[in-house]
């Protein structure tokens, strides 16, 4: 009898998960199989899965959130090749990429596309030959990148815009400068840009996405969250065993259909928790755990650091164990020179291959941005500052330039020093001989005490010798 009740309750559990509604976890993404996913040919992640894992992770959209906060608020610049910043309308058309976007959104969506899936798409509409009007931030799950039949690179980009998809064919062009580029256009008045990543896993026509190396890690979060959620609405306990105490009763079909429906509606659930009445000829033996069972804790904590390392997030920025007052200002500096600042430069190099070409003159032009602006970059430029100026080589207004400061209106061009400086070996401190050498000096000078006995002769004055005799007890 209790191998019956036990095939009935095992058939419970297992058969619903075996459906489409149930084969999707607490995070609402599909299981998928480590084999296949990892080992297999399905061993790319899509992006598609890598946007689910953004959306769904929390680790993971910390992690990217992190980066992409800072960088879509770094103001972008137009320098020449000296690095002097100039006007330029493409400012303008950043400043409102189209109709429904602002900067800090366009430059945002990008940082993520490229973060999470390796991919950015950027699609500019007016006439191909002159400055484009809008540009939108294209999401790469609904892009698809078709090889040529003859140099397997890129030759169709079909992107699904609006209500409708748009095929951008690849065609070659001479810009002002002779430069060749390959250009994916539309019928001549829209034209798309693929930003993409390194790819070694055999795909050439789109970018790696950085989670690749870490789904192990993050399918761990994912099922590591599942097994504690199910604990906790099972009240940290697992289901027992109903038997019959008479092991020589048999029950019928109904009588089993009807005993684990009274079971589901009374006694399973988190709202039916303590509840235990039951017939005199039934009896319900728990299966008890430890609270071991409920340690998963610190396997999400493992794989959190895990995921935010490989994103390049110092851990004290996200992990509340290593902040501290004396090491978050060095972790926000780690934090851009290892994520935010590269981000902002692959963008923007990628926004002035894209977009000057389109501007006649801005052959020697590129779309950069300045430091010295970044607030969160201070402390560090404020010590540089310090140190330049301790060591007295420079002259105020240059200081000045270097913190992005006006010069002043006169005294700032010539070098300062302390006072209290003066070349080695002179003395300028006596009144009568103020140039003559130290060591000269000392040998004229003759010092007695008051019963006129000398205390130092003129050259143990010059060497530095001790006094001794009566003199030196004198």
């Amino acid at each position: 009898m209790i191998k019956t009740l036990n095939k009935l309750l095992k058939k419970r559990i297992i058969t619903p998960a075996t459906t489409n509604s149930e084969t999707k976890n607490a995070s609402g993404l599909d299981a998928f199989s480590f084999k296949s996913s990892i080992f297999g040919f399905n061993s790319n992640l899509s992006t598609f899965e890598s946007l689910r894992f953004y959306g769904s992770v929390a680790p993971v959209n910390l992690a990217v959130n992190k980066v992409v906060d800072q960088s879509q608020t770094i103001p972008p610049v137009v320098i020449n090749q000296n690095d002097k910043v100039r006007p330029h309308p493409v400012l303008k058309l950043l400043e409102n990429p189209n109709a429904a976007t602002t900067q800090n959104e366009f430059m945002r969506a990008l940082g993520i596309y490229y973060l999470v899936t390796g991919n950015a798409y950027i699609m500019a509409t007016g006439n191909i030959n002159q400055a484009p009007l809008e540009l939108f931030a294209i999401n790469p799950s609904q892009v698809s990148v078709i090889a040529s039949n003859f140099d397997l690179f890129p030759d169709t980009i079909d992107a699904l815009f609006g209500n409708g998809s748009i095929s951008f064919k690849r065609q070659s062009a001479l810009n002002s400068m002779g430069d060749k580029r390959i250009r994916f256009v539309a019928n001549g008045n829209k034209e798309i840009w693929h930003i993409r990543d390194f790819n070694p896993l055999g795909q050439t026509l789109i970018g790696m996405s950085p989670l690749q190396p870490i789904i192990p890690e993050i399918q761990q979060y994912i099922n590591a969250s599942i097994h504690n959620n199910s604990l906790l609405s099972r009240g940290a306990t697992i289901s027992g065993i109903f038997s019959l105490e008479d092991s020589e009763t048999q029950l019928t079909q109904d009588q089993q259909d009807k005993l684990r429906d009274q079971i589901e509606k009374f006694y399973s659930g988190v709202n039916n928790a303590g509840t235990a009445f039951l017939s005199s000829k039934i009896k319900f033996d728990p299966i008890t755990q430890s609270h071991r069972d409920m340690d998963f804790g610190e396997l999400k904590e493992s794989v959190m650091q895990m995921i935010v390392n490989v994103l390049k997030i110092p851990l004290p920025l996200v992990v509340s164990d290593n902040m501290a007052f004396n090491n978050v200002d060095n972790a926000t500096l780690a934090l851009y020179d290892n994520a935010v600042l590269p981000l902002a430069h692959r963008i923007f190099n990628e926004l002035s291959l894209f977009l000057l070409p389109r501007y006649a003159g801005s052959e020697q032009l590129k779309i950069s941005f300045v430091t010295n602006n970044l607030p969160a970059l201070a402390p560090r430029r404020n010590a540089e500052l310090n140190k330049l100026k301790d060591l007295n080589v420079l002259t105020i207004d240059e200081v000045r330039q270097l913190a992005g400061k006006e010069p002043l209106k006169s005294g700032g061009d010539q070098v300062y020093i302390p006072a209290n400086l003066v070349p080695v070996g002179d003395d300028n401190f006596t009144e009568d001989q103020p140039a003559k050498p130290v060591a000269a000096i000392a040998k004229d000078i003759k010092i007695q005490d008051c019963n006129g006995n000398h205390l130092f002769t003129n050259g143990a004055l010059a060497h530095g010798e001790s006094i001794q005799g009566d003199a030196a007890d004198s």
